[in-house]
């Protein structure tokens, strides 16, 4: 069998669900950080092209086999696109097998990559291994520590979306008693600090920390457009949806179904309303998943058995065999 290049634009470690699949294959691999640089790199020895993102090829790819593991289970963004339909299109026309959780996922892989069914492999999200058999306080973060704890975690913006909600956050720490606790984790794309200040429930993690071990612990996610909100549903917690700025979010980046109504069963525009949003989270805690977030949990995450991880890497031996390590570049 050929070498194995895996790639993400992001570090190995941060790239979770590609880690997933790498710590699964016992093959010869290779990591490279940076997808243009790993697709223009491909050798006559390497047989399969693992990515996280859409591949950006500078040449035609050979015999080399691409496999696409995405970022969120629906394709390579949750709902939308950073780059242009081109740019999409281009790097699809170069993916041959692509992996997904369940049947409405894989209609919708094979409508973004262009893959038939066969190509468009129901094995499960790697990631999600982490959280099989998993309960509060197998995370050791800060929220096993308290009754009832809360996981406030924003997606990234860029440029051309809506900025993050002035949630009055000294106001909301007032408002949670002794045994509640926020914590407020940066995007690993998120610079700048959110809550800015120091507060006594409210506690803000920066960028460097993966975001597992805090949605193991918390009892109730609270999110925007980030599909973290799959992990929440992988463990079977309820999601509070941040809406603010959701019409310009939908503008710059489009989704793939009516949000947020479809994914989740409680949303709030926050900024202005921190009374109510305490509230809801609160009614999440007591009443766990409502009737859109069981809906949205079986029909995107599905069931989870912990071996997503080496099916996936027995479809990278699988190819990685066929394709013998040799490329016609």
């Amino acid at each position: 069998m050929g070498k194995v290049i895996f790639t993400s634009n992001r570090p190995l470690e941060r790239a979770e669900n590609l880690k997933a699949v790498w710590d699964a294959y016992d093959g010869e691999k290779e990591f490279m950080q940076n997808v243009p640089k790993a697709c223009a790199a491909l050798s006559p020895e390497t047989s399969v092209l693992v990515t996280d993102c859409t591949p950006e090829w500078s040449a035609t790819k050979g015999d080399v086999k691409t496999l696409f593991v995405s970022h969120g289970v629906t394709g390579d963004k949750l709902y939308g696109l950073n780059f242009s339909v081109e740019e999409h299109e281009r790097g699809c026309s170069q993916v041959d097998y692509a992996i997904c959780t369940t049947p409405y996922t894989q209609g919708k892989v094979m409508g973004e990559v262009g893959l038939p069914a066969d190509r468009v492999r129901m094995l499960g999200f790697p990631l999600h291994d982490r959280y099989f058999g998993k309960r509060k306080g197998d995370g050791s973060t800060v929220l096993s520590e308290f009754k009832r704890a809360y996981f406030y975690a924003p997606t990234w913006r860029t440029h051309r979306d809506p900025p993050l909600p002035r949630i009055d956050w000294r106001k909301v720490d007032a408002l949670l008693d002794d045994d509640e606790i926020i914590v407020v984790k940066r995007h690993m794309c998120t610079q700048h600090p959110i809550v800015n200040f120091q507060l006594d429930r409210v506690k803000e993690y920066g960028n460097e920390l993966p975001s597992t071990p805090f949605v193991i612990d918390c009892d109730v996610l609270a999110t925007d457009f980030s599909s973290i909100m799959f992990d929440a549903y992988a463990m079977r917690k309820p999601v509070v949806f941040v809406t603010d700025g959701a019409d310009g979010y939908l503008k710059s980046q489009g989704m793939y179904e009516d949000y947020p109504s479809w994914y989740g069963s409680r949303h709030i525009n926050v900024e202005g309303n921190e009374e109510r949003f305490i509230d809801m989270l609160r009614d999440a805690f007591e009443n766990g998943m409502g009737e859109a977030d069981a809906r949205c949990a079986g029909t995107v995450v599905g069931e989870i058995d912990g071996y997503a991880s080496e099916r996936v890497a027995d479809l990278v031996r699988s190819l990685a065999k066929s394709a013998g390590g040799k490329s016609s570049r």
